[in-house]
């Protein structure tokens, strides 16, 4: 079953690449099978999850790993 993945933001592993915002990537056993703008994925996949106001960094290797970093905003 593949499960998309949706968050503030994607960096991806392509040198030179900028993060995606609203990015998001496919995921099926373990492998990414597409990334790119949520807005392109959304409706492509059997499941979404939603990781909000995070940034993702998806998979350095197979199978995929997620890490995730919360976003903080300075107060005045």
């Amino acid at each position: 079953m593949s499960t998309l993945h949706r968050a503030k933001r994607i960096l991806t592993a392509v040198p030179g690449q900028p993060a995606i915002d609203n990015g998001a990537f496919i995921e099926k056993d373990g492998f990414i099978q597409g990334i790119g703008p949520f807005r392109e994925l959304a409706g492509l996949a059997k499941t979404t999850v939603d990781h909000g106001e995070t940034t993702l960094v998806p998979g350095s290797s197979t199978p995929i790993a997620i890490w995730s970093c919360r976003t903080s905003r300075a107060r005045p």
